[in-house]
């Protein structure tokens, strides 16, 4: 933290105080008091106050006041940063000092402490000094990093718990016992969960949904779930060493494991078959095979909040419900079971494309700029363009035939077969624009119907359809449903689907915005 102080009209400074644990409680007031008596002495007036609380003096990067002190420094908001004592600045090696001490030098700021008065940066010798005991500093945290690692190994050897405790336990005279019963059920029912075929994800929205909490009390995500499932803890057994990892020293020894070291609250046939299953499933359903039979993916909003609806698994089948509301809670509970959800968006798209009026309406407006678009092509630039493609076309066959070799070769007979296809295309328009009006509109009146006919069909054929055909044909017509639904109290939770809001997708025979609007027109279901 930083504040802003005044005792004079001194020298503007700062005074910056830090402890390294929550265990030195008295250190800060008493840098405090120290340091008011040295802005004194040095007739400084102290202008800012910057305090970083348990954090280490090499954890620079964490040191967040540090960090603004140095930056308001360079701004020249002050001239002189107090301190304790020179390892309260910092414990950082002599290199990385430099990184901190040069802007600082650049801008006239100095650093005086309580133990050493002036640090003299300018000087050889007081460069020397600091660098001398900026080193002496930082080797005590390497020290003490590697006495703490043996003195951690020796308490993990002893099978005593270094750290947080897992979820469903507590540590009581350095050893685990089996904690709170809600997070028992917990970790028992996370098991069972995952047992009986629900994801990591599913488990981890299902709890957000319910508002339970991590044990940071964060909301919970596929990769925590899975951190419980994995936990060896869980079975009784102590585990220490496995990750090699500590900025200055790591234990390179075999992990410590000590089986039965504490009560279990998961059997150990249980979470076997969760480790045996957790890489089946995982190559299985990331992605779901063949689409899992979620129908409605990436097509679903919710139309209290917007947020995108995920499916899920729910008693032998399958329910989507609101991203927000299971993940931040900031939405009301909103869930659709698929079956339920696919014959009322099916119906809405066969009423609306029986509907004469709706045919009528369409028919007019594609019509209608059908011949806007016929008056506005130059028929003589598309049979310039024409001819060039020609010219173009002959070139690249005589190169393609005159080709050594094969890769060279491919590559021409790719220029080929783009060229013939912009060929075709001119040609087709050629053709289009040349045709009597009469005739243009009947074809494209005939094109309407025929399209407007498999709307019609749609429902039909897709309820006879496999899950993954189902999905290809729904995402051919529909951009998005927005659903709202009501949810029925108990204690299992139902939901009634109250009504959607069906959007079409433009389709290939929609191609302006008149058109494309009113492809886009909502069909609803009520």
């Amino acid at each position: 933290m930083s504040a802003k102080h005044s005792t004079g009209n001194g020298v503007p400074a700062a005074t910056y105080i830090r402890m390294s644990s929550d265990h030195q409680d008295a250190s800060p007031k008493q840098q405090r008091d120290e340091i008011a008596k040295l802005a004194v002495r040095h007739g400084c007036d102290i202008a800012f106050r910057y305090q970083d609380d348990a954090i280490s003096g090499d954890a620079t990067d964490k040191r967040q006041s540090f960090q603004r002190m140095i930056r308001d420094a360079v701004a020249g908001k002050f001239k002189v940063i107090l301190c304790w004592d020179q390892d309260r600045f910092g414990r950082f090696d002599s290199l990385e000092a430099g990184y901190y001490i040069h802007p600082l030098r650049q801008a006239g700021v100095s650093l005086v402490t309580v133990t050493d008065g002036v640090i003299n940066w300018s000087d050889f010798t007081g460069r020397v000094m600091f660098g001398i005991k900026q080193e002496a500093k930082h080797s005590f945290l390497v020290d003490l990093s590697r006495n703490m690692l043996r003195g951690r190994a020796a308490a993990a050897r002893r099978g005593e718990w270094l750290g947080r405790p897992p979820l469903g336990y507590r540590v009581v005279n350095k050893r685990l016992v089996v904690g709170d019963a809600e997070a028992v059920a917990l970790v028992r029912r996370m098991f069972a969960d995952y047992l009986a075929g629900q994801s990591l994800r599913a488990i981890a929205m299902t709890l957000n949904a319910e508002g339970v909490k991590t044990q940071l009390g964060a909301s919970w995500k596929g990769q925590d779930v899975r951190s419980v499932l994995t936990n060896v803890a869980h079975i009784g057994t102590f585990k220490w060493g496995a990750e090699k990892s500590g900025k200055y020293n790591r234990f390179d020894g075999d992990a410590i494991i000590i089986p039965n070291n504490h009560p279990a609250i998961i059997d150990a046939a249980t979470f076997a078959e969760v480790q045996r299953r957790l890489p089946a499933r995982q190559r299985s359903t990331t992605p779901h095979q063949d689409g899992g039979g979620f129908v409605f993916t990436s097509l679903l909003r919710c139309g209290k909040c917007g947020a995108g609806m995920y499916g899920q698994r729910h008693h032998h089948s399958i329910r989507y419900r609101c991203c927000h509301a299971t993940l931040f809670g900031t939405c009301d509970l909103n869930a659709a079971a698929q079956p339920e959800l696919l014959d009322h968006v099916l119906r809405a798209i066969e009423e609306r494309f029986t509907d004469p009026t709706t045919v009528r309406r369409l028919r007019d407006i594609l019509v209608t700029k059908a011949k806007q678009r016929t008056r506005t092509v130059d028929v003589d630039d598309l049979q310039r363009r024409l001819a060039k493609l020609d010219t173009d076309l002959v070139k690249a066959r005589r190169n393609m035939a005159l080709a050594d070799g094969s890769d060279l070769r491919r590559e021409y007979e790719q220029v080929v077969r783009e060229l013939r296809s912009e060929h075709d295309r001119l040609t087709a328009s050629i053709h289009a624009a040349q045709k009597p009006p009469g005739r243009a509109q009947s074809e494209l009146e005939q094109r309407v119907d025929r399209a407007v006919q498999t709307l019609a069909r749609l429902r039909s054929a897709t309820l006879a359809a496999p899950p993954a055909k189902q999905r290809e044909l729904l995402a051919m017509v529909v951009q998005r449903v927005e659903v709202w639904s009501t949810r029925n109290g108990g204690r299992r939770s139902t939901y009634h689907l109250e009504r959607g809001v069906v959007h079409l997708r433009p389709a290939m025979w929609l191609v302006d915005a008149e058109a494309d609007k009113l492809s886009s027109s909502t069909a609803r279901n009520r």
